[in-house]
């Protein structure tokens, strides 16, 4: 995967503990995603290394980026 790269998945992510009420809202719903940026160390994020992924053509109540683990790819 490069920077900006489009796929189309569903979310689900590994934990749910600590999840706004906007991105549960869409657990299970299937979306376009863009990769943004690889997550860095200074991120303090147990997700370092892998891509940060923001969802496209949702409505406007979505902030934040997901990892990559937690999107299940539809097609790319």
């Amino acid at each position: 995967m490069r920077q900006f790269d489009k796929v189309v998945a569903t979310f689900n992510p590994k934990r749910r503990d600590d999840l706004n009420p906007e991105a549960v809202a869409h657990i299970g719903l299937v979306t376009e995603w863009r990769a943004m940026r690889i997550i860095e160390p200074e991120d303090n994020s147990q997700f370092e290394g892998q891509w940060a992924m923001m969802p496209l053509g949702s409505d406007d109540h979505w902030t934040g980026w997901v990892p990559l683990e937690d999107l299940e790819i539809v097609d790319r």
